[in-house]
């Protein structure tokens, strides 16, 4: 995993000094610390530059993309393109994965950021097609791929990946994101240049970017806390490539294209319960999933695994164990390392679940307590590494674990990350399985599941709660965005109201929020901003430390698209949760794990910490904000709404305390 930047003119009458790209990429630097490059294309020849953190040992090699100037031996003028990267070595560790990288023609380029999980299968494919490779590297596949296959390669990918090649022959810059937005791509368009990068701050550096707040998007955070809902999210002018998207620059026309590559189908009907084709779903269900993290092992540094102790991580941690415990026992070389956030509040604390999952497998367990003024310590660093504001503290557990594996030397690390969302784990879920059963007249799956719900999850009082929600919702909308909706959460009354009345309509969201069908409902999170929003926060909290996340249960295609392909009527059963995975995995993994009811959802005690840093954030409430939130109410009304906040009062508060250092710490 790398950062990637670049910068493509659109207009030949322009002149841009070489400190631009170095200053790109030096903001992502952490993205890949182990080397540099960069590549200059002009009209009739390609130039390959080192910066301070290029190693000698790519200098000195004989590759045709290794180095020979220094960046800033680049004119302002006269070249047509310049490609950045930053290198975290992972596979094939040495100057061999050097980036920007080239074929033996020299015709095509690449900068590449991601893991093709079957990388090697696409090897020997396409050496029976009478390719070479220099290189042990996945990026040297991605780009013989493309050289055979153009564009349709994407269909053969299975991983996660970010990537840009220029092909001289046709003319033409191609670039490319993974299937669900695993991999992040942003970019800025004028007339002068098109400039890409893997995170917005290395886009701030460009000195032709004029933004500023889209206030659109600053609603459905402060608001609804949503974000990167569309492709211009909170920076102005910042535009996202979207998951399952391509784009294409011709540079004859100087004109783009976008196209959508990949569109995931999910199972519409509402079949009856077949205990047969349950149980071979059980078994397919079980290899696809030791495939999915046998593939995500794949490494040539050492790779650990995140455990919460929910259903998800557990899954994971013990397929580990189960594929690896063969090669530990002949040749004692493996030895699982599980990073987990514990806190000493044990309404919050999982440890006690984890601790099982350790037992099991006989894992080394590291743990990390986040506690309020740790987050005070890291707030500022944690919103610039987030380039956004974060939407809950549960984004801080994370961060912290990440700093403990970076400390540990782990360069790798598996995470359940995608879970609730493939195989419904979340409360809304049961009610929108309920509310389809109840849409087609499927009494046996109704009284299976209400009468028989489980703990949490299958709460009948939530879900009845959800789905009035949801008419009520359909049927008073035009007064609920008028003024009801402020009346719901006294700290919505804080927004201030020419902002509301003119971004109102963003309210719209709520409707499509519940579907009455479950597969509907798993579809909108996996294809849309809710899953995004997981990867782009969990992508930027292991870059923050250099270290690579892979996610079984986000990218795997196989498993994604069986999954979908199987009837809701199969994935909630006598109110549990994620029975598809619960059962699959049950001989694996710890029995109070399988039959475990409760959910916490990686949650941290937000209002504790608010409490008792509220003197610390006050100070960034100011008439900085006056544009967006009453800050003269808020101030006066600090104390009194953050003493009596529960949870939820303290997520919407701390949106408005993280928007706050978020303005601050971008300028904006």
């Amino acid at each position: 995993m790398c950062g990637i930047a670049g910068i493509i003119k659109l207009s030949s009458d322009i002149s841009l000094p070489n400190t631009v790209i170095k200053k790109m990429t030096d903001s992502i630097s952490h993205r890949g610390p182990d080397d540099e490059g960069f590549v200059t294309i002009y009209d009739a020849f390609v130039e390959c530059t080192a910066g301070t953190d290029t190693p000698s040992q790519v200098k000195e090699s004989d590759f045709r993309f290794a180095p020979q100037k220094d960046i800033t031996t680049l004119p302002a003028t006269n070249w047509r393109a310049v490609l950045g990267h930053r290198r975290l070595s992972i596979i094939d560790v040495s100057a061999a994965g050097h980036q920007p990288l080239c074929n033996f023609a020299g015709d095509l380029w690449i900068v590449y950021n991601g893991e093709i999980y079957n990388y090697k299968e696409l090897k020997n494919n396409l050496l029976e097609r009478g390719y070479q490779f220099r290189t042990d590297t996945d990026t040297e596949v991605v780009l013989a791929a493309y050289q055979e296959w153009g564009e349709t390669m994407l269909s053969k990918l299975n991983g996660m990946w970010a990537f840009v090649i220029y092909d001289k022959n046709k003319n033409l810059f191609f670039a490319a994101r993974d299937r669900f937005g695993v991999k992040p791509f942003y970019y800025h368009q004028d007339q002068n240049y098109f400039s890409f990068a893997s995170e917005q701050k290395a886009l701030m550096t460009l000195p032709h970017l004029s933004t500023s707040i889209n206030e659109k998007a600053a609603f459905e955070y402060l608001v609804l806390g949503k974000t990167e809902t569309e492709q211009e999210g909170l920076f102005r002018n910042v535009i996202e490539l979207l998951p399952s998207h391509s784009l294409t620059i011709y540079l004859d026309t100087r004109s783009i294209k976008i196209n959508k590559y990949y569109e995931l189908s999910y199972n519409k009907t509402t079949e009856s319960f077949n205990k047969k084709k349950f149980q071979n779903y059980l078994s397919d269900i079980k290899e696809l999933i030791k495939d999915s993290v046998n593939a995500r092992l794949q490494s040539d540094v050492p790779v650990g695994s995140c455990l919460s102790g929910g259903l998800d991580s557990a899954s994971i941690v013990c397929t580990v164990q189960h594929l690896t415990q063969q090669i530990s026992a002949e040749k004692n070389t493996f030895s699982q390392k599980v990073f987990t956030a514990c806190f000493k509040d044990p309404a919050y604390d999982e440890s006690s679940w984890a601790n099982e999952v350790v037992k099991k497998t006989k894992s080394a367990w590291y743990k990390t307590y986040p506690e309020a003024q740790d987050l005070i310590e890291e707030t500022e660093n944690l919103i610039y590494t987030q380039d956004i504001p974060f939407v809950s503290t549960s984004t801080f557990a994370q961060y912290s674990v990440m700093k403990l594996i970076k400390q540990e030397n782990i360069k790798v690390t598996l995470d359940g990350q995608g879970g609730d969302e493939l195989f419904s784990g979340y409360i809304p879920h049961y009610s929108a399985f309920i509310g389809q059963a109840f849409n087609s007249l499927s009494f046996r799956i109704l009284l299976n599941n209400i009468i028989c719900s489980k703990g949490d999850f299958s709460d009948a009082k939530t879900m009845a709660e959800l789905i009035g929600k949801k008419i009520y919702f359909q049927t008073a909308f035009d007064q609920l965005k008028n003024n009801r909706y402020r009346k719901l959460h006294r700290e919505y009354s804080y927004i201030a109201e020419p902002f509301w009345e003119r971004e109102k309509e963003a309210l719209t969201i709520i409707l499509d929020s519940l579907p009455l069908h479950l597969n509907k409902y798993l579809y909108n999170q996996f294809t849309g901003q809710d899953i995004k929003h997981l990867f782009k926060t969990a992508d930027r909290n292991s870059m923050k430390f250099s270290v690579e996340t892979r996610m079984p249960f986000a990218d795997d295609l196989k498993l994604i698209e069986y999954i979908f392909n199987i009837s809701s009527t199969y994935k909630i059963r006598k109110g549990y949760s994620k029975v598809l995975l619960r059962e699959s995995m049950r001989d694996l993994l710890p029995e109070s794990i399988a039959n475990r009811k409760d959910k916490k959802g990686f949650s941290t005690p937000e209002a504790n910490w608010l409490k008792h840093s509220k003197k610390f954030y006050k100070s960034y409430i100011n008439n900085n904000l006056d544009h967006f939130v009453n800050t003269r109410e808020l101030l006066r009304d600090w104390d009194l709404l953050i003493d009596s906040a529960d949870n939820n009062s303290a997520r919407r508060l701390w949106r408005i305390i993280n928007f706050a250092i978020w303005k601050q710490k971008f300028s904006l």
